[in-house]
């Protein structure tokens, strides 16, 4: 082969662990940030219910007349 360019970059074998362990940690880095999100909007979530929740319990008497 050529004396200019190392073998390591010439074998496929290489390469291919090399583009494995990015996507691997590509993914990993993307499902992390993706469950620090869920976690925020989940405690959002539950305060939006919380307060949600006594207000549709206040309504639903409200709404309730008698016939």
């Amino acid at each position: 082969g050529d004396p200019g360019v190392p073998t390591s970059h010439r074998n496929p074998g290489v390469v291919v662990a090399v583009c494995l362990l990015v996507s691997v940690l590509l993914i990993g880095s993307v499902v992390m940030a993706v469950r620090s999100c869920h976690r925020e909007a989940s405690r959002f979530h539950r305060l939006e219910e919380e307060s949600l929740g006594s207000e549709s319990q206040r309504s639903s008497f409200a709404r309730r007349t008698p016939e």
